[in-house]
């Protein structure tokens, strides 16, 4: 186990809080071996005893629209609803800003974790982004009723041909409230985001991870130690908010991902989202 993966361990087990079931169910998800493989699908598919479906025509992020439903009289963009229902029907294009003053956090964030695990691969030389991403959606289904326990996004540059983002998407409740999860296996854990909706009068949609304390919306840790025992922390310091909106002079999906630490904005990910022409 390198370093890093111990010290973050050792971190979350002494400043987080041990979790109970069932009131602390939500947090649980996929967790890695302590040498994480890039491919961490099989490992979930192999232990579940599940089958892998790649690629799938019209294969989404989400199966059903009920994450998107409220009580008001606000709707979601059908456009936008038909992207996360069908995301291999899109290509993607991004450009990446990076503010100066993290350069440095960035390049620490490459050679501690990124490079290593390929997850939460953000990029360091903005330049690198500024091209169109390759996707894929890959689903673990149940091999006896086909029905899907996780859903994997994967994105790489077309550019350096290089993994950017690896997550596992799903949806968990607490206290009545959904909220839309994104899973990235790290050894003997993981690390989620907890993201809630909000839904504009134009259609656009607003997901953002912008909680207080635990469990609200937000980044946390999680870790398995060696007695089975799980323990989940929650990083209040660490903030995301996605913004999507239906661009209709361009017929596509414009979104800006902004990633902040203290308050402040240090990573912005601009995509155009395009259906593909058959």
């Amino acid at each position: 186990m390198a370093l890093q993966d111990f010290i973050t361990q050792i971190w979350t087990k002494s400043t987080g809080r041990q979790l109970n079931s069932p009131e602390d169910d939500w947090l649980l998800g996929p967790i890695g071996d302590s040498d994480l493989q890039i491919n961490y699908a099989d490992k979930i598919a192999k232990e579940d005893n599940l089958y892998l479906d790649e690629n799938s025509l019209e294969s989404g992020l989400m199966e059903d629209d009920f994450f998107f439903k409220t009580e008001s009289d606000l709707k979601i963009d059908p456009k936008i609803l038909d992207f996360y229902q069908k995301t291999s029907n899109y290509n993607f294009g991004i450009e990446a800003s990076w503010n100066p003053f993290f350069k440095i956090f960035s390049n620490l964030l490459q050679l501690l974790f990124s490079n290593r695990l390929q997850q939460l691969n953000l990029p360091s030389k903005s330049a690198d982004l500024n091209t169109s991403l390759i996707s894929s959606i890959l689903k673990l289904k149940n091999k006896s009723d086909d029905k899907t326990v996780w859903t994997i996004w994967n994105r790489k540059s077309a550019k350096t041909q290089k993994l950017i983002f690896s997550g596992i998407y799903t949806f968990c409740k607490i206290k009545d409230k959904d909220f839309f999860k994104i899973i990235f296996p790290l050894p003997n854990g993981n690390a989620s985001v907890l993201l809630e909706k909000e839904i504009l009068k134009d259609g656009s949609l607003v997901l953002k991870s912008n909680g207080k304390k635990f469990g609200e919306s937000g980044f946390y840790f999680v870790l398995k130690d060696k007695k089975d025992q799980f323990y989940g922390r929650f990083v209040k310091t660490m903030h995301e908010r996605l913004d999507l909106k239906f661009n209709n002079d361009k017929q596509q999906i414009d979104a800006l991902h902004q990633f902040s630490i203290w308050g402040i904005t240090f990573l912005k990910l601009k995509y155009t989202i395009k259906e593909k022409v058959n």
